[in-house]
């Protein structure tokens, strides 16, 4: 009867994951998302509780990602304490670093399952197909309404998209079959048609060097798919020159885009947000310097304010964010916190690049660290120019914390 219940509790968990998933970026799902992170803690603590059997979580303390990232964590929660206003930093910090420890405790606690792990790319596709038809659909939308700015309800989609959009790679690396693996390549030809669409400006560029760095190491891995992605390469490309040379109207908006890369907005960021946001924080007392600020916006909009005022005499004509996750998340946790953050992406890399190089590692291993790093790589590209949403970094820094402490499980049953 025990051993019933708790199988019937991990199926449960296991479900529970994959509906977070599916919820993870659409517009209302911030009340299932909570719902399914707090479950899941509660249905992991009974079943260890009915097993009578914690060694996961002793197993679990000696994971070096998962107590890197439980370092950042703290970091953000000495950060609200010693904010201006510590109730309302650490309302941010039960959205953002809360979710983070959970999820990754999640995360880990399902790979246990390598059956699970290895569904994990069908479920990954399938969010993808899912947000590249929301995607579409609302572009259609702003054609039907006629609006000048035919982005402006799917640039969201960006933030799902440079997470799954290499997914479907992952499937044709793992899959023999000649009529899936063409499902994978279209589906790869849709969600890049679907990027274009969001509009964002970060977003391509990031999801440009993702890419760049998935068809550098891919041929380490499957040789077709390499002249396969060479191609679809070559077709963009002649896509774009298309764009650029074609005197319709409709693409116009495109065109304005591109420009718009190192011009507009761009040099705006260049000339008074990111010099603001370092203005900011080099006035903040040494110990914000050092342990942060706050997690909140409203706090760092008080402290460049007063910057502003304090070195031109007057008010800012307008308040941005920081528009760059690297400056706002040393204004949030210092020095310390961005040097954990370093740390993390360092350990990242030294770790999920030896797996993919490793002829003695498995493909589905070697195919999965791949997938992940482009995806990672996106994030840390998009970074440079916005604030990206934190919900992008919950979950590719549990998926890659789950994928390490299955990596070291198998090393060590072997």
């Amino acid at each position: 009867m025990k051993e019933k219940l708790a199988k019937l509790l991990f199926e449960t968990i296991k479900i529970t994951v994959c509906v977070y998933i599916l919820f993870l970026f659409t517009d209302k799902g911030q009340t299932i998302r909570e719902i399914c992170i707090y479950s899941l803690t509660i249905f992991i603590f009974l079943r260890c509780l009915l097993l009578k059997d914690f060694t996961f979580f002793k197993d679990l303390v000696k994971n070096k990602f998962f107590i890197v990232i439980l370092s950042l964590c703290v970091s953000g929660l000495i950060s609200s304490f010693i904010s201006p206003d510590p109730l309302y930093s650490l309302k941010w910090f039960k959205r953002t670093y809360l979710p983070l420890f959970l999820v990754s405790i999640s995360i880990v606690y399902t790979f246990q399952d390598v059956s699970f792990f290895k569904k994990m790319k069908i479920l990954f596709v399938f969010v993808l197909i899912l947000f590249i038809i929301l995607t579409i659909k609302d572009f259609y939308q702003m054609q039907t309404i006629k609006s000048d700015d035919f982005a402006k309800f799917t640039r969201k989609y960006i933030y799902p998209l440079e997470i799954f959009i290499f997914s479907p790679m992952l499937l044709f690396l793992l899959n023999e079959k000649k009529h899936i693996k063409f499902i994978c390549i279209l589906i790869f030809i849709l969600s890049f048609i679907a990027m274009i669409l969001t509009g964002s400006r970060g977003g391509w560029l990031a999801i440009f060097c993702g890419f760049l760095f998935l068809l550098f190491f891919v041929g380490f891995l499957n040789k077709k798919i390499f002249k396969i992605l060479i191609f679809l390469s070559l077709s963009a490309i002649l896509f774009l020159l298309l764009i650029f040379s074609s005197n319709i109207e409709k693409p116009s908006y495109l065109k304005m885009k591109f420009k718009q890369l190192f011009e507009g907005d761009t040099s705006l960021r260049l000339e008074y947000v990111w010099p603001g946001a370092i203005g900011t924080y080099l006035e903040l007392p040494l110990e914000n310097k050092l342990l942060g600020r706050s997690l909140g916006r409203i706090t760092y909009a008080e402290d460049f304010s007063n910057w502003y005022i304090k070195k031109h005499k007057n008010s800012p004509p307008y308040i941005y964010s920081p528009h760059n996750f690297y400056i706002y998340l040393l204004y949030k946790q210092g020095i310390v916190g961005f040097f954990i953050f370093s740390f993390l992406i360092y350990m990242i890399f030294k770790e999920l690049l030896s797996t993919l190089l490793d002829v003695n590692k498995n493909l589905e291993f070697r195919s999965f660290a791949l997938f992940i790093l482009a995806s990672f790589i996106n994030l840390l590209v998009h970074g440079f120019f916005e604030d990206t949403r934190f919900i992008q970094w919950i979950f590719i820094l549990s998926l890659i914390t789950g994928f390490n402490h299955l990596i070291k499980k198998q090393l060590s049953e072997s």
